[in-house]
C-alpha cells in the first residue's frame, strides 16, 4: 500500500470517530433536556400537591393558620405524650372479649345489647375481601386513585373533599400527615352506597355486616330517608374522632381492617363537662389533656374503658355511650350506626324529635313488618301527647268546656265538690280567671303529683315480670313491664335446630313477652289515670 492510500485510510478513520463523538454529545444533550423536563414536570406535580394540601388544611380547619405553623404547634408528631405502643395494657383494660364464632344471634342481643355492654369482638371478619388485600395501600390506590373523600367539613358544615392518591401521599409525607398534630381523616360514607359511589367503585362487595348486627330496623325508614349511618375510615397517627355519643340513640360497631385504634369509652351517666371540656378539638388533643385526668385515684366518675383494637377487632358501642378514638399508626377501618330491637325505644323517641317526618314515614312501615315494635312506637307517642296536654295551661283552662278531654280533678285543685267553672276568687276555680297565680300553682302541684304517682308506677312495672314463649315453647323470654327482657332460656331442643331457627324462636318469645308487658302497663297506666281523674289512655295503641 503506498503511502497516499494509508494517509488516506487514516483521515477517514479519524472522521469516523470525530463523528461517533459528534453523535455522542448531541445525544448525551438530548438526555439532558428530557431529564430536564421530567423534573420540571415533577415539580409541577409536587407544587400541585403542596397547593391541594394547603387549601384543604384551610377548609377543614380554617382556626388553624399553617404560616404559623399551627397545624404542628403542640409538637405531637414528634412527642412520646398521645402514643403508645400497641400492645399496651392500662388500668382500664376492661373491655369484655366476645368470640364471634361462638356467640349466637340471640345470646348476643340478649346478653349484651340489652344490657349496653361495649365489648371487643373476635373473629367476624376474617373472612373479608376488605381483610384479604381489597383495602390495601396499592390495591385502594389502583381503584380510588382520583375518588374525591371527604375529609373534613368547612365552616357552613359543607364537606371538605381530597383525591384518594393526593390524600394518602399526605398521610406518609414526613412533613405534612406524619408531622402534623392531628392529621387529615377519611371519614366517608359516599363509597358505600351504590347510589352514591360512581364508576362501581362501591366498597359494599369488600365485606359483609356482622351477622350479630344483622338486624337493622332504620332500613324501614326507606334508603332516601334514614339518616347516614356507615362510613369508610382511612388516616394516619394521631388522627381520629374526638369524644362524642354517637346521634339519635343508636348503637354502633366499628371493624379495622388495617393498623391500631386506641379506644375510650364512658357509661352514659358520665357528666359531659367532666370528659369534654372547651378548647379540646381532636383525639389527640384529648388524650394529652383529658385522658391523664381519668387515671387520678380522685377521679370522682365512673372509670372509663380502655382498650387497643387490633386487625380484625370489631369493637360494638351501645348507644349512649362516650367514646373517643385515635389512630396509632395508618389505619383503615369500616363503621356502622345501627338501630335494633335493644335500642329501638330511646332512637325512635330522639327521631321523633330531631326527625319526625322520618318517624311518621318509618313507623308506617313497622306496622307492616315489626307490629310488636309499631306498638310500643305508638305507645311513646300517645305518652308524649299525653305530657303535652298536662303540661299546657292552655288546654287546663279550657277544662270547663269538654270533661273528656280536661285534666280537672277537684282534689288537686281545690274545688271541693263545686264544679271548676263555678268557682269564686276563693275557690281554686277559674271563675273570670281572677285567681290565676293559684291556678298556676295548683297546676305545679298536680304535675308534681303525677310525676310521683308515674314513677311508682314505674317501678312496680320494673319488678314486674312477663313471661313469652315461643310457638313450640322450646324458648321462654321474662320480660319487665318496661318492656326490658331479663332472661332467655333455650332449651336443648331449640339449640338443636340451628342458629337461623333458633333466632325466628327467639324472636317469637320476645314478641309474646312484649304484648303481655304491654298489655300489663296499659292495665296499670289505666288505673293511675283513673285515680288521677285524667283520660283513659287510648286501647288501641
Amino acid at each position: 500500500m503506498c503511502r497516499y492510500q494509508q494517509q488516506q485510510e487514516e483521515e477517514e478513520e479519524e472522521g469516523k470517530r470525530t463523528c461517533q463523538v459528534s453523535k455522542s454529545g448531541g445525544a448525551s444533550s438530548h438526555d439532558r433536556q428530557r431529564k430536564k423536563k421530567k423534573k420540571k414536570k415533577k415539580k409541577m406535580k409536587r407544587n400541585t400537591y403542596q397547593r391541594v394540601v394547603r387549601k384543604v388544611k384551610r377548609k377543614a380547619r380554617s382556626e388553624l393558620r399553617i404560616s404559623k405553623g399551627d397545624w404542628t404547634r403542640h409538637g405531637y408528631g414528634q412527642s412520646p405524650i398521645i402514643t403508645c405502643d400497641v400492645d399496651c395494657k392500662g388500668p382500664h383494660d376492661s373491655m369484655r372479649v366476645v368470640d364471634g364464632k361462638r356467640v349466637s344471634f340471640a345470646e348476643f342481643s340478649h346478653g349484651i345489647e340489652k344490657k349496653g355492654l361495649p365489648c371487643l369482638i373476635k373473629n367476624v371478619c376474617e373472612h373479608w375481601p376488605a381483610i384479604s388485600g381489597q383495602w390495601s395501600d396499592a390495591a385502594l390506590l389502583q381503584r380510588y386513585k382520583d375518588y374525591s373523600f371527604k375529609v373534613g367539613s368547612d365552616d357552613d358544615g359543607y364537606p371538605v373533599r381530597m383525591k384518594f392518591h393526593h390524600f394518602l401521599k399526605y398521610a406518609h409525607d414526613p412533613e405534612q400527615g406524619l408531622r402534623d398534630d392531628s392529621p387529615l381523616y377519611i371519614f366517608d360514607g359516599s363509597v358505600l352506597s351504590e347510589k352514591d359511589a360512581k364508576d362501581g367503585s362501591c366498597m359494599m362487595k369488600d365485606y359483609t355486616v356482622p351477622f350479630i348486627f344483622s338486624e337493622d330496623l332504620l332500613r324501614l325508614a326507606g334508603e332516601d330517608k334514614r339518616p347516614p349511618w356507615r362510613w369508610f375510615c382511612a388516616g394516619g397517627a394521631r388522627s381520629g374522632t374526638n369524644i362524642h355519643v354517637d346521634p339519635l340513640g343508636t348503637s354502633a360497631w366499628n371493624a379495622l381492617v388495617r393498623g391500631h385504634k386506641r379506644w375510650v369509652l364512658f357509661s352514659p351517666e358520665t357528666p359531659q363537662d367532666a370528659i369534654k371540656p372547651k378548647g379540646v378539638d381532636s383525639a389527640a388533643r384529648w388524650f394529652d389533656i383529658v385522658w391523664p385526668q381519668t387515671l387520678k385515684k380522685d377521679w370522682r366518675y365512673p372509670r372509663p374503658i380502655h382498650v387497643i383494637q387490633q386487625p380484625g377487632d370489631t369493637v360494638y358501642v351501645p348507644n349512649g355511650w362516650w367514646h373517643v378514638v385515635l389512630n396509632l399508626d395508618f389505619t383503615v377501618a369500616v363503621t356502622h350506626n345501627f338501630c335494633s330491637s335493644a335500642n329501638f325505644r330511646k332512637v325512635f323517641m330522639h327521631c321523633r324529635i330531631s326527625r319526625p317526618k322520618m318517624s311518621q314515614h318509618w313507623l308506617k312501615h313497622l306496622r307492616l313488618e315489626r307490629p310488636d315494635l309499631a306498638e310500643s312506637a305508638q305507645y311513646i307517642i300517645d305518652e308524649d301527647e299525653r305530657c303535652d296536654s298536662i303540661s299546657s295551661p292552655s288546654s287546663s283552662s279550657s277544662s270547663s268546656d269538654s270533661n273528656s278531654s280536661s285534666i280537672a280533678p277537684r282534689a288537686l285543685f281545690g274545688g271541693g265538690n263545686k264544679d271548676v267553672s263555678s268557682c269564686d276568687g276563693n275557690g281554686g276555680g277559674l271563675g273570670g280567671l281572677g285567681n290565676m297565680g293559684n291556678f298556676m300553682e295548683n297546676i305545679k302541684k298536680a304535675q308534681s303529683m303525677i310525676q310521683i304517682e308515674a314513677a311508682k308506677v314505674q317501678e312496680e312495672l320494673a319488678n314486674t315480670d312477663f313471661e313469652g314463649y315461643s310457638s313450640d315453647e322450646t324458648v321462654r323470654v321474662i320480660m319487665t313491664g318496661n318492656q326490658e327482657p331479663k332472661s332467655v332460656d333455650i332449651t336443648d331442643a331449640a339449640y338443636s335446630q340451628g342458629n337461623e331457627k333458633l333466632s325466628a324462636l327467639v324472636t317469637e318469645a320476645m314478641k309474646d313477652a312484649h304484648a303481655k308487658s304491654v298489655a300489663g302497663m296499659k292495665e296499670r297506666m289505666a288505673k293511675l289515670a283513673q285515680s288521677l281523674g285524667l283520660p283513659q289512655p287510648p286501647q288501641n295503641m
